[in-house]
């Protein structure tokens, strides 16, 4: 009891970390070498204690800011703490100060015990990040301003306002990052910012206003609005534990509410370019839906071991409404293939806290290809015909997908020994279609076979040899037109015939293999090389065949070029080619420029009398419209209002 009597704590070299248990829970870590005296007295009344202390290399959070001096003292006149705490950093530039406290504390008020200022210059933002783990991560930065803390000791009341400066962070969930710079604000029960411009690494920007609430710095929750112009939205990698993958990039506006272990992060956006979205599909993570299932940590050490379910903070519901300018990929199970495809649709997708999936809507695709995979051997890129449709009824794992898709080849009609000698001879355009439908998850498959170019008679003629309603026929002329470039004919065939089909078969085989490996130099092109020997009837043939999309898929080329040469010196070498380029004139696609080059076949009566091919150019427009208003109605832009300066409530 006697104020004379006092105890001394005298400090040399002590570690700060050791005392890191009794701060941890509240997201505190400190560093540094501890050295000085503290002074104590009058315990069982109120406590007087006086101070003066260095910390060499203090650290907050993992991060280093210099060394801290502190000095306190009782001031016995106004019954008070009096606190003067620096933390000095000394640099290549000069000596600055990043955090200054100074005021009083008055222990024996009821109200109002805290009088301090607080000053802090070019303090590492990354400090806070403890505060906010699970929502926000690698944040950058840094943040100079004056704060006041006033009130109870259950009730403190922090004031004032900081710059933000050249800070950045990224969004856990989406993997997404933003840097930014405006002033945050701080008022009793609550930290507020107003039109902070937001800025992603591709030019995207934003525009977030929001305020985050708390309980004397418990209890926090979070109320933000985003309005986004084609800012990032999503930019994850493949994971077992997800639905989907992919980077977005998207315009529209944004709420992220309700407390931090419980955030509803609502959105409605629209998809704009960039945007590459991937839902891979196998049939092996389906299963993963059943409760029964448990995953395990792989290795000796951890054998045994069962991984704890952890439930994530932040639920999702989004809204989007997917453009043309999206590309979505989706990898079918069983090696299958996968389809690569634009369209647009309304699509709502729910994420909740439990990692429970949904989505609802219909997305309508308009182009894109179906690289078709047949037990490894066989990969052709077939191009998806406009208007198929993937439905989603709730559940990811419950959808439907209608699709047709194309491949065209230019083959010989040699294989169908039931035409005539003369049909035999001939080289007809066969349009290859598969047809995806029902479930995505396991479709049914169906081959069909169009001849664009063919006359009636020799339409008749096929179709007369081939079973179309026959689904095991269909599957056998599929794979013979893509691999071997020819029909297949299940009826008998002569020896010699027999010779010569086998022959013929084998160069096909070995112009198949060559194309296949052809085509692995390079993803952006799809090449061809076909070679079938001649006879006394049928020219000898070597034809190569290109396809590619260029500049952001801008242009098109799609064409072969061959030569054919008769065994009889008679008759002379022919050049065939046939070329198509197209250009989208705008990113839209609603003008493009169209050049051809066609060969005449014996269909084209009019123009195979007088010469071998057919040129075109030309111009194409095409709008969609659901009456004649649309087709003048002007698409407006979402516009980001501009930054205005910060005003305190």
């Amino acid at each position: 009891d006697d104020p004379l009597s006092q105890m001394v704590l005298d400090i040399k070299n002590f570690n700060i970390s050791f005392a890191d248990m009794v701060w941890q829970q509240a997201g505190i870590d400190l560093d540094g070498y501890v050295n000085g005296k503290v002074n104590l007295s009058e315990l069982y009344s109120v406590p007087r204690v006086s101070a003066d202390i260095t910390i060499k290399d203090f650290g907050f959070n993992h991060e280093s800011l210099g060394d801290a001096a502190i000095k306190s003292y009782w001031d016995n006149k106004n019954k008070s703490l009096a606190i003067d705490m620096r933390v000095i950093y000394v640099g290549n530039a000069g000596t600055h100060y990043p955090i200054k406290v100074v005021g009083n504390i008055y222990p024996d008020r009821e109200h109002e015990n805290f009088d301090l200022q607080a000053d802090v210059d070019n303090l590492k933002v990354k400090t806070i990040e403890p505060f906010l783990k699970g929502i926000f991560s690698r944040m950058r930065g840094y943040t100079s301003g004056a704060l006041t803390l006033t009130g109870d000791f259950s009730d403190p009341v922090l004031k004032g306002s900081v710059k933000l400066m050249r800070t950045e962070l990224l969004v856990d969930y989406l993997r997404t990052s933003y840097s930014f710079t405006g002033d945050f604000n701080f008022d009793k029960d609550k930290m507020w910012f107003k039109d902070i411009e937001l800025r992603d690494s591709t030019f995207g920007k934003g525009v977030a206003t929001g305020t985050i609430y708390h309980k004397a710095f418990t209890d926090f929750a979070l109320d933000i609005n985003l309005k986004a112009d084609n800012l990032s939205a999503l930019n994850t990698t493949y994971s077992p534990n997800e639905v989907y993958y992919g980077r977005a990039k998207a315009s529209g506006a944004m709420t992220l509410k309700g407390s931090v272990d419980d955030l509803v992060l609502k959105a409605d956006m629209q998809s704009e370019k960039g945007t590459n979205v991937v839902i891979p599909i196998s049939f092996s993570r389906s299963i993963s839906e059943n409760n029964f299932i448990q995953y395990r940590k792989h290795g000796a050490a951890d054998k045994g071991k069962v991984i704890p379910y952890e439930p994530s903070v932040l639920s999702l519901q989004l809204g989007l409404n997917v453009k043309k300018n999206a590309d979505l990929k989706i990898i079918l199970p069983y090696n299958m293939g996968s389809i690569d495809v634009q369209g647009d649709g309304l699509i709502n997708m729910g994420i909740d806290t439990r990692g429970e999936y949904s989505m609802y809507g219909n997305y309508i695709m308009d182009n894109g290809t179906f690289l078709f995979n047949f037990e490894n051997i066989l990969k052709k890129n077939f191009q998806i015909q406009k208007g198929g449709s993937i439905t989603f009824n709730g559940s990811p794992y419950d959808a439907d997908i209608k699709l047709k898709a194309v491949y065209k080849v230019k083959t010989s009609l040699s294989g169908l020994p039931e035409l005539s000698t003369e049909d035999q001879s001939k080289r007809i355009n066969v349009n290859c279609i598969i047809s995806l439908a029902n479930d995505l998850y396991n479709p049914d498959i169906k081959f069909s076979i169009d001849l664009p170019d063919a006359t009636e008679a020799i339409k008749r003629s096929i179709f007369s040899a081939i079973d179309t309603t026959n689904a095991l026929e269909m599957n056998q002329q599929m794979i013979s037109l893509l691999v071997l470039n020819t029909f297949s004919s299940s009826s008998g065939i002569t020896s010699a015939g027999a010779s010569m089909g086998l022959g013929i078969s084998s160069y096909e085989l070995i112009s198949a293999q060559l194309s296949s490996l052809l085509s692995k130099i390079s993803k952006d092109f799809d090449i061809g090389v076909n070679y079938r020997p001649g006879d006394q009837i049928s020219p000898q043939e070597l034809e190569l065949a290109l396809s590619t999309q260029l500049f952001d898929n801008r242009v098109t080329i799609d064409g072969a070029v061959g030569m054919n040469t008769y065994n009889n010196t008679s008759q002379t070498q022919q050049v065939i080619g046939d070329v198509l380029v197209e250009v989208k004139i705008t990113e839209d696609g609603r003008f493009r420029f169209k050049a051809f080059n066609r060969t005449n076949t014996g269909s084209d009566v009019l123009f195979s009398t007088y010469s071998p091919y057919t040129q075109g150019v030309g111009i194409v427009f095409r709008k969609e419209f659901n009456g004649i208003k649309d087709l003048f109605k002007h698409t407006k832009k979402v516009k980001v209002p501009k930054k205005k300066a910060a005003v305190k409530e």
